[in-house]
C-alpha cells in the first residue's frame, strides 16, 4: 500500500484515503453536531467533493461503517486531545494554552474537514514525543463496546479492521506500512495491538462470573438502581416510583384493555419494577418498625426515633423515617372525664384497635379494586412484631392544604371543594354499594359523602388525586347482634366487601354511629336499618351457604387427622377461610358456623381455627408484657415465656385445664360467637373438642415462631400430639408482614410468565430434552406452587377483585396440565368456585375437569361436563363485559 495522500481545496477541505482502499472519508464539523461522509473513486468522480454543498453520498453513514466502530473512533480522538492538553498543563507552569495541533476536531471547529479515523491513542506530539497508551483500556472499551471491531496483530506487526460476517459493505485494510512521520500518530503500534487484545480476552472472562457481571451494571436490578440513584434526594421517595408503574398497571385493568394487559406480563418491565418498589419498601419498614417497637418502652428521652404529632384520633403513636410513616395500633383515650378509649369504651381494648390498623389496609383493597380512573392509593404494610402491630405507609405529597373530600377533625369540617374528585368518589362508592350521606357536626344537606366521614381525598402537590384513612369504609356489624353486648364495636367490627356487594340497597359507612347527622330522623334511621338488615342476613343465610359448600369436601376433613401438617394440609385451611370471605362472612362468625353445623369434623377444625386465634391474641399480650419488663428486644426472655404458653396451650402444664375453661373459653364467645352452656366449658377439652397438634401449628405459623427443625418434624406427624416445649426449641421469632394484594399478584404473574417462557423452550436435541425433562418438570412444579400460594395470599388479602381468584385457578390448572389433569375432585370444585366472575377460564377448567373424567371413567358426567363447556364458550362469544371474560 502507498502512502495516504493529501487532498486541499481552498484550504478548507482536506482529503485523506489510500489509494489501495480507494475508500474516503468525508467529515463535516459545525458546533451542533458533527457529520460523516463515505465514498469511493466512482462516487467521487460523481461528485465535486470540493464543493461543501455538493456533499458525496449524503446519507447516515451507519449504513455504511459499524456505528459502534464509528463511535469508538471518535471517542478515541477525544481522549487523545484531552491527553495532550493534560500534558501540557503538568509541563507548563504558566498554564497558557497552547494553539491547537491540528485542526482536525470535529467536535469544535465550524469548517469543513478530510480527517483520517485513528484506531487507537499512539499518536506523537509536534516535539516528537510520543503519548503514552491508552492507561486503561478494559473500561474505554467497555463503555463504547467496541471489542469485537479490533482483530489480532499480524506478523508484520499490523493491525486490521474487521467487522462481522454480516456486515455490508467490507470495511477497509489500515495499516502501518509507509506511513510517512507527519501520520505516525495515527498508526497502532504492536504492543498496542496485542493490549487491547489481551484486555478484551481478560473482559470476556470476567464478565462470565455474577459477581462481575454485578459490579458492570450486566443485571437489571443494578440498572434500576443506578437511574433511581440519580434522582434520589435525602430519603428515598417512595412514592413516586411506587405510582409511576402503578398508573401504566391500574390504566391497562381500569380500560379493560386485555391485549395490553396480555403485554405487559410478557414484557414484565411493569410489574418487576413495581414488585422491586414494594419489597424494598417492604424491607425497610420492616427493619424501621423492629427499631421503633423495640425502643416502645423506653423513655421519650432514650428513643432512638421520636414520635411525631401529625393530628388524629383513632391512629395511636405515630412516627415518621425513611419517608415512611409509622403509626401504632394502640387504643386511645378520646375523653378524659369520664375516661373513654376509643375502642374499648370504659377499659383499653387494644385486640380491636389491631383489628382496626387492619380494615384499614382491608378498605384500601376495596376502594383501589373498584379500579376508578385517576384515584391513586399509597403504599402500605402491616408489620406484626413482639406483640405490636404497626401500620407503615409511604409519606404522600399531601397536607391539610391539599384536603379536598372528607374531614380531618371530627366531622366539624367536611370538604367536597374539586369537583373532579367528588365525581370519582362518588363513582368509586355506587360500585362499592355504598350510600352517600350527610356526615358531619354542620349537618349540610348539600354535602353528601360516599364512604365514612372521616376518610380523606387529597389533590397533591403532585397534582394526583390521593385516597386515604380507609378505616371505617366498610358498614358496620349490627353490635346488638354480639353476644357480649359493645357499642364501641362498629369502630372495629365492620361487614366485608363480598356481603356489602351483595345487598339489594346501598348501606351507609357511618350507620349506628354519630357520624350519621342527617337532619332527618327517617333516613338516618333508614340507613342503620338496611345495615342491620344485612348483618341478620349473614347470621341467617350466609353461613347456611358456606355450609353447603364445605360439605362437598367432607371427605379430607375426615381424614385429616391422619395427615401430617405439611404445605398441603395448610393450602386446604386456608382455602377453608378464603371461602369464609368470599361468602361475605367474617372469622368472627365461625362461632355461629360451628353451631349449625352437623359435621363433627367440621366443628372440630373450626373450633381448632378459632382457638389459634384466640392464642394468637393472648401470645401477643403475654409479649407486651414482658417487653414492659425487659425493656429490651433481646430474644431469651421471650422463647421462655413462649415455650411455657405453647406447653399451656397445649394441654402439657398443669395450668392447662384452667387456661382453657376459664381464659380460651371467654376469648371464643366474646371474640368468635361461641355460646358455650356452663356444662359444655365445665367439661371443656381441647383434646376432644379440637385438635391441639392443628392449633399448635396454627399459632407457630400466626406468631411466625421459628423452630428447629427436629421441633418442626415432630410437631407436625399425624396423630395425637405429645410435644413438650423448651426455649432451646425455638430459634427466634420473626416479624410478620402483609402487603397489599396488588404485590403478591404482581409476584405470582412474574413466575407465571417465566413458567410460560420454560414451557415454550426449545430443549434442541431428542437427548438433551430427555435428560433435563424430569429437572424441568420439577422445577416447573415447584415455581407453580408457589404462584399459586402468592395468588392465594393476593385473593386472601382482597377477596372482592376479580383477577386474584382468576389467576389463583388459571395457576391451579397449569398445575393439572403438568400433572396430566391428575388433581383432586375437589380441587377441580374450588377452581370452578374461583371462576365464577371469568367465562373464559370456565370454558378451560370445564375441559380439564372432562379430561379428569375420562383418565378415570365416568363417561357420563364427562359428557354432561363438555356440554356446559360449550354452552359457556356460546356464552361468552356473546359477552362484552371484559372483566367476564378475562384470562391470563
Amino acid at each position: 500500500m502507498t502512502h495516504p495522500r493529501e487532498v486541499e481545496s481552498d484550504g478548507e477541505l482536506k482529503l485523506r484515503g489510500s489509494q489501495s482502499s480507494n475508500i474516503y472519508w468525508y467529515s463535516t464539523s459545525t458546533e451542533s453536531a458533527p457529520e460523516m461522509y463515505i465514498f469511493t473513486d466512482d462516487a467521487r468522480s460523481n461528485h465535486e467533493v470540493d464543493d461543501p454543498e455538493n456533499k458525496p453520498w449524503p446519507v447516515n453513514p451507519v449504513d455504511i461503517q459499524p456505528k459502534r466502530l464509528q463511535l469508538r473512533l471518535r471517542i478515541r480522538w477525544v481522549v487523545r486531545r484531552l491527553r495532550e492538553r493534560l500534558r501540557w498543563y503538568e509541563e507548563d507552569a504558566d498554564h497558557t494554552e497552547p494553539e491547537p495541533e491540528s485542526d482536525l476536531n470535529p467536535l469544535e471547529e465550524s469548517s469543513s474537514s478530510y480527517s483520517t479515523l485513528d484506531l487507537e491513542d499512539t499518536s506523537t506530539s509536534s516535539s516528537g514525543r510520543r503519548n503514552s497508551s491508552i492507561t486503561d483500556p478494559y473500561h474505554l472499551d467497555e463503555a463504547i463496546d467496541g471489542n469485537d471491531y479490533i482483530s489480532s496483530s499480524s506478523s508484520n506487526g499490523s493491525s486490521s479492521l474487521r467487522t462481522p460476517s454480516n456486515s455490508n459493505p467490507p470495511t477497509p485494510q489500515v495499516t502501518s506500512d509507509g506511513y510517512s512521520d507527519g501520520y505516525a500518530e495515527d498508526v497502532i503500534s504492536p504492543d498496542d495491538d496485542r493490549i487491547i487484545k489481551q484486555e478484551a480476552d481478560h473482559q470476556k472472562l470476567r464478565r462470565k462470573t455474577v459477581k462481575d457481571k454485578l459490579i458492570s451494571g450486566h443485571y437489571e436490578e443494578s440498572k434500576w438502581s443506578d437511574e433511581r440513584s440519580k434522582s434520589l434526594s435525602m430519603y428515598r421517595d417512595w412514592n413516586e416510583e411506587y405510582q409511576i408503574c402503578c398508573e401504566i398497571y391500574t390504566d391497562v385493568i381500569q380500560r379493560g384493555a386485555f391485549d395490553e394487559f396480555k403485554q405487559m406480563v410478557i414484557n414484565g418491565q411493569v410489574m418487576k419494577n413495581m414488585k422491586r418498589v414494594a419489597r424494598d419498601f417492604a424491607d425497610t419498614a420492616t427493619i424501621y418498625a423492629k427499631i421503633i417497637i423495640s425502643e416502645f418502652e423506653l423513655p421519650l428521652e432514650k428513643k432512638t426515633i421520636k414520635p411525631i404529632d401529625i393530628g388524629g384520633i383513632a391512629g395511636g403513636s405515630k412516627y415518621r423515617v425513611q419517608n415512611i410513616l409509622y403509626k401504632f395500633a394502640f387504643d386511645t383515650i378520646i375523653v378524659d372525664e369520664p375516661r373513654l378509649w376509643m375502642y374499648g369504651g370504659d377499659v383499653p381494648d387494644h385486640r380491636a384497635a389491631a383489628k382496626a390498623a387492619k380494615n384499614e389496609l382491608k378498605g384500601l383493597e376495596a376502594h383501589f379494586c373498584r379500579y376508578v380512573p385517576g384515584l391513586r392509593y399509597p403504599l402500605m404494610t402491616l408489620v406484626d412484631y413482639k406483640g405490636y402491630r404497626v401500620l407503615a405507609m409511604a409519606i404522600l405529597p399531601i397536607d391539610r392544604s391539599t384536603l379536598r373530600y372528607g374531614s380531618d377533625d371530627a366531622g366539624r369540617h367536611v370538604h367536597m371543594e374539586d369537583e373532579e374528585l367528588n365525581e370519582k368518589m362518588k363513582l368509586a362508592g355506587e360500585r362499592l354499594n355504598l350510600a352517600g350521606h350527610v356526615t358531619g357536626s354542620s349537618s349540610d344537606a348539600t354535602k353528601i359523602i360516599y364512604g365514612p366521614g372521616d376518610i380523606e381525598g387529597h389533590r397533591g402537590h403532585d397534582g394526583r388525586l390521593y385516597v386515604v384513612d380507609f378505616g371505617r369504609l366498610l358498614p358496620p356489624e349490627d353490635p346488638k347482634l354480639r353476644l357480649q353486648h359493645n357499642n364501641r364495636s362498629v369502630f372495629a367490627e365492620l361487614l366485608r366487601p363480598e356481603a356489602v356487594s351483595a345487598s339489594s340497597v346501598p348501606l351507609c359507612s357511618d350507620a349506628f354511629t354519630k357520624w350519621n347527622t342527617d337532619p332527618e330522623k327517617e333516613k338516618r334511621e333508614k340507613l342503620n336499618g338496611d345495615v342491620a338488615a344485612l348483618s341478620r342476613r349473614i347470621r341467617e343465610k350466609f353461613t347456611k351457604a358456606f355450609l353447603i359448600k364445605t360439605s362437598m369436601i367432607e371427605d379430607f376433613w375426615r381424614i385429616h387427622n391422619e395427615l401430617p401438617f405439611d404445605r398441603e394440609m395448610r393450602y386446604n385451611l386456608d382455602t377453608l377461610m378464603n371461602t369464609l370471605h368470599m361468602k361475605g362472612l367474617n372469622y368472627r362468625h365461625i362461632g355461629v358456623i360451628y353451631g349449625l353445623s352437623d359435621s363433627q369434623h367440621l366443628r372440630r377444625i373450626l373450633l381448632s381455627v378459632a382457638a389459634a386465634r384466640c392464642a394468637k391474641i393472648e401470645i401477643k399480650e403475654i409479649m407486651r408484657a414482658k417487653m414492659k419488663e425487659i425493656m429490651t428486644p433481646t430474644e431469651e426472655p421471650f422463647k421462655a415465656v413462649i415455650a411455657k404458653f405453647l406447653n399451656q396451650l397445649s394441654g402439657r402444664s398443669k395450668n392447662s385445664l384452667l387456661y382453657w375453661r376459664r381464659d380460651l373459653c371467654r376469648q371464643l364467645r366474646d371474640w368468635f360467637q361461641f355460646s358455650f352452656t356452663q356444662e359444655e366449658i365445665s367439661r371443656f377439652d381441647l383434646n376432644t373438642c379440637g385438635d391441639v397438634r392443628l392449633v399448635v401449628n396454627l399459632v407457630v405459623s400466626l406468631c411466625n415462631i421459628k423452630l428447629l427443625h427436629e421441633v418442626d418434624t415432630a410437631i407436625t406427624r399425624p396423630g395425637r400430639f405429645c410435644f413438650h416445649f423448651s426455649a432451646v426449641d425455638i430459634k427466634s421469632t420473626e416479624p410478620r408482614t402483609k402487603h397489599r394484594s396488588d404485590i403478591y399478584f404482581i409476584e405470582g404473574m412474574n413466575l407465571m410468565r417465566k413458567i410460560a417462557a420454560r414451557m415454550k423452550m426449545d430443549w434442541k436435541t431428542e437427548e438433551t430434552q430427555a435428560k433435563l425433562n424430569r429437572q424441568v418438570h420439577r422445577t416447573l412444579l415447584r415455581e407453580v406452587n408457589m404462584s399459586i400460594l402468592f395468588f392465594q395470599q393476593a385473593s386472601a388479602a382482597n377477596p372482592g377483585s376479580p383477577l386474584y381468584p382468576t389467576a389463583w385457578g388459571n395457576a391451579t390448572l397449569v398445575k393439572a396440565s403438568l400433572l396430566h389433569a391428575k388433581i383432586s375432585e375437589a380441587t377441580y370444585k374450588y377452581v370452578f368456585m374461583l371462576f365464577s366472575r371469568t367465562l373464559m377460564s370456565m370454558e378451560k377448567g370445564l375441559t380439564l375437569y372432562a379430561e379428569y373424567l375420562k383418565i378415570n371413567g365416568r363417561t357420563k358426567k364427562r359428557e354432561k361436563i363438555l356440554e356446559m363447556a360449550e354452552q359457556v364458550k356460546k356464552e361468552r362469544a356473546s359477552e362484552d363485559n371484559w372483566k367476564m371474560t378475562f384470562n391470563f
